[in-house]
């Protein structure tokens, strides 16, 4: 991938929505019933994760989605707004916001429902105008026409790799530069597009990014493929955690780092994470990130 400059303008595409994040004591299968042992409400969406991690990284993401018509006078609205997330982009829809129920067991397997919402109409957003456009989880049939208007395309498909056509997903890989995976996604594509890391980065992507939870991540560019580990942490809430990752990962990409480097600040912001409940309360300040930084992996990239 070409070297660019770094200043760069981001904007990130995708979900945001209010999230139930629980603990339960197991995960409930057809017609059955599990006891939740803890609830919260935090805010979420996978958009709304990577744009706050940035905002708290000190950069200035313009977020695009589609909300309810009360969203900014909310409290999740006025954090983005008082962070430093720019909400221009925001479609104001009559539906309600999106919402995400997550459950997770003590072994950290981890069951999701949502519900779309105001998500539905993300396709009358306008394509950002950014160097660079990170599109999350969200209305992938919106995303080829909203990836026209930024230079460099990251993409994070995540979940939709299941719930979505695949011909949805490989419309945005076409014009994507950078794409973000777990080994499961992989897989998914691997079988239903009959397309492996090695298809992938000879389709266009210049690079695929595999994330493998606590064994850390890889990268797959150049021809080489390179191991980053993940950061050791007490991990209390997988929620959000690749999300962190990737604003992480991005914040790296913006100053022009290597993308190995790139990947071990992704580890860094992905371990502040997990350590608290919901997607967002355990994001790192960028001092906190650096510092983090420094002690694991020792100098930063210059």
């Amino acid at each position: 991938m070409a070297r660019r400059p770094p200043g760069l303008s981001i904007a990130v595409v995708g979900t945001v929505a209010t999230d139930l994040v629980g603990r339960a004591a197991r995960l409930a299968g057809p017609d059955e019933a599990a006891t939740v042992t803890e609830l919260a409400i935090a805010p979420g969406g996978c958009a709304g994760n990577v744009a706050a991690g940035l905002a708290r990284l000190g950069e200035r993401p313009t977020l695009v989605s589609a909300v309810g018509p009360d969203f900014r006078q909310t409290p999740y609205g006025r954090a983005l707004r008082t962070a430093g997330v720019d909400l221009a982009g925001l479609v104001l829809s009559r539906r309600p916001t999106a919402t995400s129920i997550l459950l997770t067991d003590p072994r950290g397997r981890q069951s999701i429902y949502y519900a779309p919402g105001a998500m539905a109409d993300l396709r009358l957003a306008v394509p950002p105008r950014a160097d660079v456009a990170h599109f999350a989880a969200g209305e992938l049939r919106a995303y080829p026409r909203l990836m026209r208007g930024s230079d460099l395309v990251t993409f994070d498909p995540g979940q939709e790799t299941f719930q979505r056509p695949l011909d949805e997903v490989a419309a945005c890989l076409a014009r994507a530069d950078v794409l973000f995976a777990n080994r499961f996604e992989l897989a998914r594509l691997r079988k239903g597009l009959r397309l492996d890391v090695r298809d992938l980065l000879d389709s266009g992507l210049s690079v695929v990014v595999e994330t493998r939870g606590k064994e850390g991540s890889v990268v797959h560019a150049d021809g080489a493929r390179v191991a980053v580990p993940a950061v050791p942490a007490r991990a209390v809430d997988p929620t959000g955690a690749g999300d962190a990752h990737r604003s992480g990962f991005l914040y790296g990409l913006l100053r022009d780092w290597p993308l190995v480097e790139c990947a071990k600040m992704g580890a860094v912001t992905a371990s502040f994470a997990v350590a608290r409940v919901g997607a967002q309360a355990g994001l790192p300040t960028e001092r906190q990130a650096l510092a983090r930084f420094r002690q694991v992996f020792g100098r930063l990239p210059t």
